[in-house]
């Protein structure tokens, strides 16, 4: 497998947290836990990064067992929390629970951990998480409506649609993420950004950035390409140089000092983003490693195009950009 030098340093994080990902998983039930000894079912997302990790020769933990398994353990945890009709509780890390929700957050790489792993799976576990899955795509095949309004969770969900059409050979599904997305599209500003409340924002800008940027790789939809680069400019524009996003656009994102990895794996396919994803992982190796182990950062892996990085405001001693005056 050839790396070019950037994908080599993500999959460096990725194997750096290894080690940190195991210790916070419970063996007895297969949760991935927060610092609190607590868990929630939005943060169990690190089974694709295991998958990935096993099934990946670059990597230093080619088939380790350890990887395996853990991912199984996760695996089989996100089936037994589902309800009959593949809903969740939403349970949050505090302890409290805001109802059912059918969340994309684990699926995604549930999803991608069932396409890696399927051949490893005893024939009942293959079945169950195949059903798992099943249950939720049919919920938002049938959920995204032409009518369905656009906003950043619903595409989301069409990008792990598209995704579950091939894993799982249902083309219907991929109708209907394709309608989905191509609204969705349609719906950004001029300026690269889908308005939340009225406003650009950053943050929120990168869920539908994401969802997007996964929905190409996935399909290699051309019609994507144009909504991509824009997004990416408007992102590239209001992100700091050591890669948080610019906070004051909307007042609905607070500062954070990390730098989000939604959004990477639609970066790579420019060079200005693969720039950009430099910078962001620049700033990781600056973090505790166990947010590497992220369904983004390892997708950003996975399918990392190579090319070359362009220059971008980050990587400059001094820009200024005006935009609409």
């Amino acid at each position: 497998m050839t790396h070019s030098n950037l994908q080599t340093r993500i999959l460096g994080l990725l194997d750096d947290s290894f080690a940190d990902g195991l210790a916070r998983l419970d063996p007895s039930t297969g949760r991935l836990l927060s610092q609190n000894g607590q868990w929630a079912i939005g943060e169990q997302t690190v089974i694709y990064s295991f998958a990935y990790l096993y099934t990946n020769p670059a990597s230093r933990h080619y088939r380790n067992d350890a990887a395996l398994q853990v991912a199984i353990k996760n695996g089989d945890a996100l089936r037994a929390f589902q309800h009959p009709d593949g809903s969740v509780d939403f349970l949050k890390s505090d302890g409290s629970v805001w109802g059912k929700t059918f969340m994309p957050w684990p699926i995604y790489p549930w999803a991608e951990a069932y396409r890696l792993l399927r051949d490893a799976l005893d024939d009942d576990r293959r079945a169950r998480w195949e059903q798992g899955l099943r249950l939720w795509a049919e919920h938002a095949h049938h959920s995204l409506t032409p009518e369905s309004r656009i906003h950043n969770i619903p595409a989301y969900d069409a990008a792990i649609l598209a995704r579950l059409s091939q894993i799982l050979d249902e083309p219907a599904w991929m109708e209907t993420a394709k309608r989905y997305i191509a609204r969705t599209i349609n719906d950004q500003h001029p300026d690269g950004f889908w308005a939340e409340a009225g406003c650009p924002t950053t943050l929120y800008n990168l869920v539908y950035y994401n969802a997007i940027g996964l929905y190409y790789c996935f399909t290699k939809d051309e019609t994507a390409l144009q909504a991509l680069k824009r997004a990416l400019d408007f992102q590239i524009h209001f992100t700091y140089p050591d890669g948080p996003c610019v906070q004051t656009v909307d007042g609905l994102v607070k500062y954070s000092h990390k730098p989000s990895l939604f959004g990477a794996p639609a970066m790579l396919h420019f060079g200005e983003g693969r720039a950009l994803l430099d910078v962001i992982v620049n700033q990781l190796q600056t973090h505790p490693s166990a947010i590497a182990l992220n369904p983004c950062l390892t997708a950003a892996c996975e399918h990392f195009p190579g090319g070359d990085r362009l220059p971008i405001p980050q990587t400059s001693d001094s820009f200024v950009s005006v935009r609409n005056g």
